[in-house]
């Protein structure tokens, strides 16, 4: 068995003051049976049980794909693995729901088959909650969706002009919210206000970029249009610090700051 170059790691903080930081290996992918090539940075969601939840991209044991748990000290366990019926391709992570059960998508598969969105419990049951058909409801997410405080799930789809911002039910109701310009690649951030806040890669009135917040109530709103010297191109997802919302994105070309930059919310006023 070859082991891919692909590893997961945690960093832990050892001290604050100093910013100190110790890194440690926990596991390295092997493809089969236990899945490979996360090459796209999805979310890790840490359970109520103290394990660490994620998926791969590709491997597990028909090839398209797991959903794993891997324990503080490193031990990994497959829970699920796709096979195209339920999804192919994770790419975007999990997020835990309010129930403590895992949401996440499938890049393609399902019915549709152009993607899905499913729920699995600590225990490996996974459910397939709505495939996506690319008719109006999006296609091809790449990121999980996010619980918000109605009990309801929230995410995004990222077909280019048919993207969509949806909503879900923890039971597989699905609507959506807004039809999006662009697509997104990172998922959306909940707001200490309540909002969800996101962005689109290509998008605004430069057509670089563009950040937005959305009411569970359906209120859509862009906040900042990205354009260069800037920045533009957003791909990461917004952070939710102490006091402000933060976010990376690209820069179309390299500066001398580098292919990223950080973004304080209360600045964002172009």
């Amino acid at each position: 068995m070859t082991v891919q170059s692909i590893a997961l790691t945690l960093a832990a903080v050892a001290g604050m003051a100093a910013r100190a930081q110790t890194f440690s290996v926990l596991y390295n992918f092997d493809e089969t049976p236990h899945g490979c090539c996360s090459t796209y940075s999805g979310n890790l969601a840490q359970g109520r049980d103290g394990n660490i939840y994620g998926t791969t991209f590709a491997g597990g044991k028909f090839g398209y794909g797991s959903v794993f748990l891997i324990g503080p000290g490193g031990g990994l366990t497959t829970l699920y693995s796709f096979d195209i019926g339920d999804g192919l391709g994770p790419q975007g992570g999990l997020a835990m729901g309010l129930d403590g059960n895992f949401y996440g998508t499938t890049y393609q598969g399902g019915a549709g088959p152009a993607g899905t969105i499913f729920q699995i419990t600590p225990a490996g049951a996974l459910t397939v909650l709505y495939s996506f058909l690319n008719n109006g409801d999006g296609a091809f997410p790449r990121t999980p969706p996010v619980p918000a405080p109605d009990g309801n799930l929230y995410g995004v789809s990222a077909n280019h002009a048919a993207s969509t911002l949806y909503r879900i039910t923890p039971t597989g109701g699905f609507t959506v919210m807004q039809t999006l310009p662009s697509e997104s690649y990172a998922p959306l951030t909940l707001g200490a206000d309540g909002k969800l806040y996101g962005v689109m890669d290509v998008a605004g009135t430069y057509n670089e970029g563009a950040a937005f917040s959305f009411t569970t109530a359906g209120v859509f709103k862009t906040f900042y249009n990205f354009h260069q010297p800037t920045g533009s191109l957003p791909y990461g997802a917004l952070m939710r610090a102490t006091a402000t919302s933060m976010g990376r994105h690209h820069w179309a070309e390299p500066t001398a700051a580098g292919w990223s930059t950080v973004l304080r919310r209360p600045a964002l006023t172009r």
